[in-house]
């Protein structure tokens, strides 16, 4: 069976870092893109099975991006979880309307990520869900 894709979308090299590690242990294949710019063509390159969406970036922000994903044709299916800092109801409602599957509140475990990593892949991005850590 071939590895699952993900694109991690992020700015913070550290975050990539640790993800690439912990996702790729799972026998996930990772990839990186850091500039929102550059998400949808190396979307495109990669064809992931999932994407992982920060809402801070360089260039263009998660939910510019977001829109761009879930209106393209060749890239709307994907499940995308937006991780991010942002904790407001605004933000988090906002995402999932623009089409997130999932918004995880930065810090998070990446146990959790996995989780839902697996679940989304296996559903192939049904459900839109929130859950935000314990402040």
């Amino acid at each position: 069976m071939p590895q699952k894709k993900i694109l991690i979308v992020e700015d913070e090299g550290h975050i990539v870092t640790v993800l690439d590690i912990r996702l790729s242990s799972e026998n996930y294949e990772i990839f990186s893109e850091s500039e929102g710019t550059y998400v949808i063509e190396r979307a495109l390159s990669v064809m992931p099975d999932l994407i992982m969406l920060d809402l801070i970036l360089p260039g263009k922000n998660g939910h510019q991006l977001l829109v761009e994903i879930r209106n393209h044709p060749e890239l709307q299916h994907i499940p995308v979880v937006i991780c991010s800092a942002k904790v407001s109801r605004n933000e988090i409602d906002r995402s999932m309307a623009l089409g997130a599957n999932h918004y995880l509140v930065k810090p998070f475990e990446v146990s959790e990520l996995i989780d839902i990593i697996k679940t989304l892949i296996d559903q192939k991005g049904k459900p839109h869900e929130v859950v935000e850590q314990e402040m």
